[in-house]
């Protein structure tokens, strides 16, 4: 169906299915969505249903939108404005879930874009290989004089940690109906609640795969929040709260129990410790450290033993971070790791 001009309306009401639904969370986007919109009409992908949700933005973003979309607009989709209160991102995207009329969901932020086949590489390969979740790559990008620049380029070769590194819900594509049946919603939490989609997703599904490409740009925005976190330890960057709701939300012990969900787990405790002691103060590091580490003996008591660590590095990890990671975790079982930290907390 043809997208008509009433559809390019405020809280409009569209009653059918499409192969694809793409839903992107808007806040305060004047100046930051015209690449999105222009990526979007360019697709080679037919029948999508484009959802934006105006989250409650401060300057004129419904109106910039609505003038975006009928100067860039594919006919053959729906475009639909829908318009709330502020409730973030997380809330954002779950009622973007709850509007979707797609057979498949995907996302993507306001001032990102991709190729004209983004959406058609991710769709063929889900539904040729009967899947419920399918990733891609991405470059992360930044405009320089006018023209792009690469920063850095993430691709999936279909190794075993690759979903781990790719966990952003942009650049994966995911059926519906498994993600309504199961009941996989968005964490409102002040960190990690990509992380704890997509894992609660790897969770219950073994039909994943990934594609080679990197259709997807993540534009590099000075200005962002993710590019602005607090990277001191506080009750704002606590991750306790998205740790325990993730374990507890994980009900299958098959994948508890795999040593790529330790390692996974693992990997996240120390690089936030890792990321977060600069600047904090002694208290805190101690504190935060301790809790961290007791939550891997509840939940992994044999997680010192991790068969990918020391040499056994997993497929797709990235060396750098492992080779830190062991080092962390060579200190750690020699009781050292978490004095050092709390010492070159007062000099990094």
């Amino acid at each position: 169906m043809a997208c008509q001009e009433k559809e390019i309306i405020q809280n409009c009401e569209v009653v059918m299915e499409y192969k694809v639904s793409i839903i992107i969370p808007v806040y305060n986007g004047v100046g930051k969505l015209d690449k999105c919109v222009k990526s979007i009409a360019r697709q080679t992908m037919d029948s999508v249903e484009v959802i934006f949700i105006n989250d409650g933005s401060k300057d004129d973003s419904l109106n910039y939108l609505q003038k975006l979309i009928k100067r860039y607009h594919n006919k053959n989709y729906s475009y639909r404005i829908i318009n709330q209160k502020n409730k973030g991102i997380a809330n954002t995207r779950n009622k973007g879930i709850e509007e979707a009329n797609g057979e498949f969901i995907m996302f993507s932020d306001q001032d990102d874009f991709f190729t004209d086949t983004y959406i058609e590489a991710l769709y063929d390969e889900i539904t040729d290989e009967e899947n419920d979740v399918v990733y891609g790559g991405y470059e992360r990008v930044k405009i320089e004089n006018g023209k792009i620049k690469v920063i850095t380029r993430v691709v999936s070769e279909g190794k075993l940690f690759d979903k781990y590194q790719i966990i952003a819900p942009w650049t994966h594509i995911y059926r519906r109906d498994f993600i309504i049946r199961n009941n996989i919603r968005f964490l409102d939490s002040k960190i990690g609640e990509d992380l704890f989609f997509n894992v609660t997703a790897y969770s219950k599904t073994a039909k994943i795969s990934s594609i080679t490409n990197t259709d997807y740009k993540w534009y590099y925005n000075d200005e962002s929040v993710s590019n602005n976190l607090h990277t001191v330890i506080s009750e704002e960057s606590d991750p306790s709260f998205l740790l325990n709701k993730l374990i507890n939300n994980i009900t299958n012990d098959t994948f508890l129990k795999n040593p790529l969900t330790e390692y996974f787990f693992l990997r996240f405790v120390c690089w936030y410790l890792l990321y977060t002691f600069r600047g904090s103060n002694k208290e805190d590091i101690k504190k935060m450290y301790k809790g961290l580490f007791k939550f891997m003996e509840l939940h992994f008591p044999n997680y010192k033993k991790n068969k990918y660590l020391y040499g056994n590095m997993p497929g797709g990890e990235d060396l750098k971070i492992y080779l830190i990671m062991n080092a962390f975790m060579v200190m750690h079982n020699v009781g050292i790791m978490q004095p050092a930290l709390s010492i070159l907390s007062k000099y990094v």
